[in-house]
């Protein structure tokens, strides 16, 4: 989750970034800065961050290089504008796994051991 944070550390926009893919860049740019200023998702933007992989973020800017961004840490985007990472608190957004196949037995349930089901698979007690 991407924070725009004011001088005054006032958090005054919460925008999602992208879909968690750490190799693609989520570029975006800053519109109505000194009015009602958000974050906006814009191709080839002014910034552009990418999720980096010993945590946090990495912060591009046309113009000025990479900035690594980490979580709760704020880097300068304007005189008077910051950005924040923040944590995903979108619901289902952690911990996703996927549902069991239909009609598969999971977990300490199921009441057969290994070979008892007819299924000599090495990999039957896993299930």
């Amino acid at each position: 989750m991407l924070h725009l944070v004011s001088e005054d550390g006032r958090v005054l926009n919460e925008h999602p970034a992208g879909h968690g893919n750490s190799k693609h860049w989520y570029e975006f740019a800053v519109v109505e800065a000194h009015r009602s200023p958000r974050i906006e998702r814009r191709p080839h933007g002014q910034y552009a961050v990418q999720r980096s992989r010993e945590g946090g973020a990495v912060l591009r800017t046309k113009g000025a290089g990479r900035t690594a961004l980490t979580t709760g840490g704020q880097v300068q985007l304007t005189d008077t504008l910051s950005l924040a990472l923040g944590e995903d608190t979108r619901p289902g957004r952690s911990n996703r796994r996927r549902p069991p196949a239909a009609g598969a037995t999971v977990g300490a349930g199921s009441s057969t051991g290994p070979g008892d089901s007819g299924n000599d698979s090495p990999f039957t007690s896993y299930l």
